[in-house]
């Protein structure tokens, strides 16, 4: 099992490596770039039906598929708005990690989190119409704020993140995900 965990790190430390960095932060005023940005761009509905979910954003994300040398495909749905960059991962994992218990799955995506230096702050067990999840929350070493969610269905993993100075800014983002089409639990 050691091998699979390890796996995983690496994919999970390659797709935080190429994620999208906020842009540089404006403060002229009390009111943050991003919470103006956030009160004017209107939230939508977005959803994969290959990915099969759906989640609200203040905007229409971009798709992009990445394999590894390994041939592990990851699709990534990233909106960067203002300060705020929101990302849905899903991968399908092999059938053997589906041996794992979610919990060990979950740990060693959030050793990629944290592999380069950045801190995990809070983390807690969450569960999505009886899927098993994670949230934690993430303190970069550049101190920008970041929050992920992760669920397995089946043998996908699905991954929510924010990188956000102000984590309220995902809450719509968090509550509204939803799994479309059931897999195996």
């Amino acid at each position: 099992m050691k091998p699979i965990i390890l796996t995983l790190i690496t994919i999970v430390s390659g797709l935080l490596a190429t994620s999208v960095t906020a842009s540089p932060i404006v403060r002229q005023s009390s009111v943050s770039y991003a919470q103006l940005t956030i009160a004017r761009s209107p939230w939508q509905q977005f959803s994969s039906k290959v990915g099969k979910f759906a989640v609200s954003m203040p905007g229409a994300p971009t798709e992009e598929s990445e394999t590894d040398t390994d041939g592990f495909v990851t699709h990534n749905f990233t909106l960067v708005n203002g300060e705020t960059v929101y990302l849905v991962t899903y991968s399908d994992l092999a059938k053997e990690v589906t041996q794992v218990k979610p919990g060990e799955i979950f740990d060693a995506v959030c050793e990629g989190y944290a592999a380069d230096g950045d801190k995990l702050v809070n983390k807690r067990e969450i569960e999505l119409d009886g899927y098993f999840g994670r949230t934690v929350e993430l303190k970069a070493t550049d101190g920008i704020n970041g929050k992920a969610s992760m669920y397995l269905v089946g043998n996908r993993l699905y991954q929510l993140l924010l990188i956000s100075p102000n984590l309220e800014n995902g809450k719509q983002f968090f509550d509204s995900f939803q799994v479309t089409e059931k897999k195996g639990k």
